[in-house]
């Protein structure tokens, strides 16, 4: 494996491509609240020239971190939500009680003043079986400001299925 950037380098990537003309800084790739580090390569970030949004699991979405994060100059957060079914999410995301978590984190983030976007992914099948409106309406239930749906990619547990593309009759 590749060894990780240090804080301080990843801080000065972020200023250096906020100074390049980024727009928009974006962390995600495993679970950036894992990072002890994160809140201050956030504030690297120059607010008055980027925005700052992550990319969740949800499951450490603390009131204490959403508050921490949001001071930090983090604007937003994408939850990814696999399935508005409990124990369906927790199944694919294989982590019992998963579901739950995110939940309450979504809670924590909008009270914390952080604008919130549930993140899901659509096939065929997905949209045929009613998978868009349910995310719609879980987020809508959540006081989630956004839904944003990709188009699933065909690696890791949908590796060589076809149903993982959207057809244009979807």
């Amino acid at each position: 494996a590749a060894p990780q950037l240090s804080t301080p380098q990843l801080c000065q990537a972020v200023e250096e491509s906020v100074e390049l003309g980024a727009t928009t800084v974006i962390l995600l790739g495993g679970e950036p609240l894992l990072r002890r580090d994160l809140e201050k390569i956030i504030q690297s970030a120059d607010r008055g020239r980027a925005q700052t949004v992550l990319f969740t699991n949800g499951e450490f979405l603390t009131g204490r971190r959403c508050e921490s994060l949001k001071q930090a100059g983090l604007q937003g957060i994408f939850v990814s939500v696999d399935s508005v079914r409990a124990e369906e999410h927790d199944s694919l995301r294989k982590r019992s009680g998963l579901f739950a978590a995110l939940e309450s984190g979504i809670q924590s983030a909008v009270e914390a003043g952080l604008l919130v976007a549930v993140s899901s992914y659509l096939t065929d099948e997905r949209v045929q079986s009613g998978v868009f409106e349910q995310t719609m309406d879980f987020a809508r239930g959540c006081g989630a400001h956004e839904v944003t749906f990709f188009d699933a990619i065909a690696t890791g547990r949908l590796a060589g299925e076809k149903a993982s593309f959207l057809s244009a009759g979807a």
